[in-house]
């Protein structure tokens, strides 16, 4: 489990050829999965998700 690096709070963990990338809301008890990804196009398709 690694931070998406210059995304703060958003983590990542690989499967296989994929990316899941997700943030979690403690005080909430909520994981919210921003996206399942290539490597090629990861930071492009959550930066547009989370609007940064």
């Amino acid at each position: 489990m690694q931070g998406l690096t210059g995304i703060a709070g958003v983590w990542r963990i690989r499967v296989g050829n994929y990316r899941i990338c997700y943030q979690v809301v403690h005080d909430r008890l909520v994981v919210y999965v921003v996206t399942i990804s290539t490597r090629d196009n990861l930071y492009d398709v959550v930066r547009r998700r989370l609007g940064r």
